[in-house]
């Protein structure tokens, strides 16, 4: 389409057509649909708008006496008619331009936005991934230690029955020697009193008996002194003895105390170490330290030789 052609179409239209078609250079001048033409493009509609405001705006009378001089009636007819239907092509032609551009700009922003889904998609995924990985290990830990937490408790509960096991075997171990310390106590009380019937025997016939003897029978029945042993104070020497046989290194008045006062709550300190002095035999007080530091500890010695 010339510039000329153009002119002419234009002259040969009336004025709606002139005005429809600045309303659609005006359209087309708009940045969002400006922007899907080319440079060439760009360039013949600025021709064309320019050429359409100067037609509407200068008088149209020369032109059209110079071409009633050159062309007759019929040609100029059909020049009109010819030219009305190039600027309708054309004109569908721009406007089938438009859409096309628009639909192609339109398709341009889809892909954009596909493209942005996708790769929202892909990040998405990964942070799950990433996350369940991270989830899968917590709960692997968790396990491992739910383990390890159980089979701690049943080796602590093993240990505990171990324990229980082995202080009812030292409280039957030191019954026994009570109770064989006891037997022996009573076999001492009847040799003494076998060892008086002698004496007064001895007594009756002085001057068979030398002094040396009787010096001899006097020191062993000091040694085999009956030992009277009353029930509450066996019981709390075999808690004693069982508490200090588990404490190997000895243990302090009030520390030895606080375990037999849960079985004998009537009993005071002062009793409890009055009845360790009394039996030197099984327990025995050693001293350690100087000045403010001395320890006073109590240890079993009943196994001792």
């Amino acid at each position: 389409l010339t510039p000329l052609n153009y002119n002419c179409i234009l002259y040969s239209l009336s004025s709606p057509s002139v005005t429809q078609i600045k309303k659609v250079f005006n359209a087309a001048s708009h940045k969002k649909v400006w922007d899907h033409f080319t440079k060439a493009q760009r360039k013949n509609i600025d021709l064309w708008k320019r050429q359409a405001l100067e037609v509407t705006a200068s008088p149209l009378e020369g032109f059209h006496d110079e071409d009633e001089m050159e062309m007759s009636d019929e040609e100029r007819e059909s020049s009109l008619k010819g030219a009305s239907k190039r600027a309708k092509l054309d004109n569908e032609n721009l406007k089938a331009s438009l859409e096309n551009s628009k639909n192609d700009s339109l398709r341009c922003q889809l892909e954009v936005y596909k493209n942005e889904v996708d790769l929202v998609k892909s990040d998405l995924k990964s942070d799950t991934d990433i996350k369940d990985q991270q989830i899968k290990v917590l709960q692997e830990t968790i396990r491992n230690m739910q383990t390890q937490l159980l089979e701690n408790k049943s080796r602590e509960k093993e240990k505990e029955s171990k324990i229980v096991d082995l202080e009812a075997k030292l409280k039957a171990a030191n019954v026994k020697e009570l109770l064989l310390k006891t037997k022996i106590a009573t076999k001492s009380s009847s040799g003494t009193t076998k060892t008086s019937s002698a004496e007064s025997e001895d007594n009756e016939n002085p001057e068979e008996v030398p002094e040396a003897k009787s010096v001899k029978i006097e020191t062993s029945v000091e040694l085999l002194k009956p030992i009277k042993i009353e029930p509450d104070e066996a019981k709390i020497i075999g808690l004693v003895s069982t508490f200090l046989v588990v404490h190997p290194f000895g243990a302090s008045t009030d520390y030895i105390w606080s375990y037999v006062h849960r079985v004998a709550p009537h009993l005071r300190p002062k009793a409890l170490e009055e009845i360790l002095s009394r039996y030197k035999s099984i327990f025995v007080e050693e001293v350690t330290g100087i000045g403010a530091k001395i320890e006073r500890n109590w240890r079993f010695c009943g196994f001792d030789e």
